[in-house]
């Protein structure tokens, strides 16, 4: 089954009669045209291939985005999801106390209940986080140029957004030099599991814990690499002292991985 909106091919519209023909339906979904009404519909291919080209235009005009994030729900630890799922559901206003010490399977029971709430939820929070917060006067990763996010939902349900950020001014390989850039990167971007005891419920939410994913394919080790120090420090001491002095990554991320 397929849909056929009005529309125009050569000159001609489509009539009953030509709808009815296998052959003209077949040449129409050859063409890709009987499913061009789905292009509103979000994840449809017909969509998705409209943002396709739109963020390979975005690519030709602002060049190679600066930044690429993944950014994914912690719907279990935001209480003030569960407050609200608690009087969507439940019909009870629960206290901040009991939020903060509700148990793992109350909390889930609550989001699967109510999977639509949980994805205004996440879109608001985003919302919020790159209106507020990147693209604030503060610029925490430069001044925001222009931006391209692509929402999707994991195994369990959960949404999370792929976002490409391009910063005005941000140096390139192509055009600027080596230090320049490490300059760039050493300025926004920083790692260290040194940090403050409020901080430590944050840099949980960063350490990788292996899943099924980790092994897709039959993968004998992490396909993420993560926690396999040896096979990495390995890979960098094979790299030639010229293939070295090219890569294009912060010095201080370089030294890093291979002292750690």
């Amino acid at each position: 089954m397929f849909a056929i909106i009005q529309c125009q091919t050569d000159g001609k519209k489509f009539t009953a009669k030509q709808v009815l023909d296998k052959q003209f339906r077949e040449e129409i979904i050859n063409k890709d045209q009987g499913y061009n009404i789905f292009a509103n519909l979000r994840n449809s291919p017909s969509y998705l291939q409209k943002r396709q080209k739109d963020l390979m235009a975005m690519i030709r005009q602002l060049g190679c985005p600066t930044y690429f994030m993944s950014l994914s729900a912690a719907d279990t630890r935001w209480t003030d999801l569960i407050g609200i799922l608690g009087k969507l559901i439940d019909k009870k206003e629960y206290s901040k106390s009991e939020l903060q010490n509700m148990d793992w399977a109350s909390k889930t029971r609550l989001i699967q209940s109510d999977p639509v709430t949980c994805v205004r939820f996440f879109d608001h929070r985003l919302q919020v986080f790159m209106n507020n917060v990147l693209k604030s006067s503060l610029q925490p990763i430069g001044k925001v140029k222009d931006t391209f996010t692509r929402i999707e939902f994991q195994q369990r349900g959960s949404p999370h957004a792929h976002l490409m950020v391009w910063i005005e001014d941000a140096p390139n390989f192509k055009q600027h030099e080596h230090a320049s850039i490490v300059a760039f990167i050493d300025n926004y971007i920083s790692c260290s599991t040194e940090v403050s005891e409020d901080d430590l419920p944050y840099l949980e939410m960063q350490k990788h814990r292996h899943s099924k994913t980790c092994r897709k394919r039959q993968k004998a080790i992490c396909r993420f690499g993560s926690r396999n120090r040896q096979l990495i420090k390995q890979w960098f001491k094979n790299l030639s002292a010229h293939r070295i002095q090219n890569i294009k990554c912060s010095s201080t991320i370089f030294s890093k991985l291979l002292t750690f």
